[in-house]
């Protein structure tokens, strides 16, 4: 049987750094710590994104039923429902009530309302906007700072589109035409 042995050579590579005691590492350092810096700004980038795709679970609807109110333009309907997100709710209206209901619907944005009972969008340069009761201080996820006046209730504005919108027992949704 034959026999392998390795032997330890050593090389004797000075150079100008090697000689001032750096060794070649300050490229290669440099080259770590911008390394390092990428990996963090990348991992910080993820982090922030997925923080601002949160959206919390919404509340569970009653065995009964979410008692909901539905305000569109000046027409206003009670509906007992067992849809988690308001378009849903929306479409169960619709076809309760023979309501007018034009919608394009995106894979990122979800549904986008164009023409709900008399409110059509862009009608004299307004925009069909979309508010509940959900309090922006008491609910951050769900309400914006923007408010609407209507018969002394405040409405917010929402801040996800329909699709995304859960359905809560109790709350008033409100769709009128605003111009800015």
């Amino acid at each position: 049987m034959k026999k392998t042995t390795i032997k330890n050579r050593q090389f004797n590579c000075a150079t100008e750094e090697s000689k001032q005691g750096n060794f070649g590492h300050t490229k290669r350092m440099k080259k770590m710590k911008l390394m390092i810096a990428a990996i963090l700004i990348a991992l910080s980038v993820l982090a922030v994104s997925l923080v601002g795709c949160y959206s919390p679970a919404p509340p569970p609807i009653p065995e009964e039923g979410a008692n909901i109110v539905i305000i569109i333009g000046t027409d206003e309907f009670e509906l007992i429902t067992h849809q988690r997100y308001v378009f849903g709710a929306i479409r169960e209206l619709v076809e309760r009530e023979d309501l007018d209901f034009e919608y394009s619907y995106t894979r990122g944005s979800g549904a986008f309302i164009d023409v709900l009972g008399d409110l059509e969008n862009g009608y004299g340069g307004a925009w069909l906007l979309f508010y509940s009761s959900l309090d922006a201080n008491e609910y951050p996820q769900w309400s914006d700072p923007w408010t609407y006046e209507k018969g002394g209730t405040t409405f917010w504005s929402a801040s996800l589109g329909i699709s995304s919108m859960p359905v809560i027992d109790g709350v008033t949704y409100l769709f009128a035409l605003v111009s800015f």
